[in-house]
């Protein structure tokens, strides 16, 4: 299907072939000039991953004006990105400086990965953990990984529910963050709880410390659809 006349299709298309796609990054920046393409360009672009290296200089330049509702997808796709998104780094570190909320976290989590090192993401994680979002925060659209993961399709995480997903997926490096995960799994929110069971399990993988709370969670069904 088409909007407006315009191949959105195509564009998500480029971004599940992966980095064998990135002859078409020029292409798809071309496309980035229309502001109606630009999230399904910054998905395919995140799909092709390192082999967008060519996208970051646009991709900074967005991160340098756009408003802040718009931000947590192009610093999702610098973090797909990982390595070759080096030249991001300064705009990375001026957010992790600036902000308390979601878009700290993505930048860090972004920092890390570009520069292989997880554990310096804990940190401003583990800080987020104890933020209490405002209803005016900027979200990150959380979209499916797998459909063997049973999340809605698409569902805006706040900073502590982006910070639990993202020490999960960091596992034993994020050792350091039990604690505030284990704080986060027994007094937050539904979503929250999970997402911090999951982390546990994913670092330290000790199924007494999560089974509780999942089972919990099973029992409470209806808060978490």
């Amino acid at each position: 299907s088409r909007k407006n006349g315009q191949p959105l299709n195509e564009i998500l298309a480029l971004g599940l072939i992966g980095p064998e796609a990135r002859e078409a990054v020029p292409t798809l920046l071309e496309a980035f000039k229309n502001p109606e393409l630009q999230p399904n360009v910054l998905t395919a672009l995140a799909g092709i991953g390192s082999g967008a290296e060519a996208a970051v200089p646009a991709l900074v330049e967005f991160l340098k004006t756009a408003e802040s509702s718009k931000q947590s997808q192009p610093l999702e796709t610098l973090l797909k990105i990982g390595p070759p998104a080096r030249a991001a780094l300064p705009v990375l570190e001026q957010i992790v400086a600036t902000q308390t909320n979601v878009l700290r976290v993505l930048a860090a989590v972004a920092i890390a990965r570009i520069e292989g090192k997880p554990d310096r993401a804990a940190p401003p994680l583990v800080e987020a953990l104890r933020w209490v979002s405002q209803r005016s925060d900027p979200s990150w659209q959380f979209h499916v990984p797998s459909p063997r993961v049973s999340f809605p399709k698409q569902y805006g995480f706040g900073s502590r529910e982006a910070a639990a997903w993202f020490l999960g997926e960091f596992g034993p490096a994020a050792k350091a963050a039990l604690p505030e995960l284990t704080d986060a799994m027994e007094k937050g929110r539904p979503w929250l709880r999970v997402l911090a069971a999951r982390a546990i399990w994913r670092i330290d993988h000790n199924p007494a410390k999560v089974l509780p709370e999942l089972t919990r969670a099973l029992s409470e069904r209806e808060d978490l659809e």
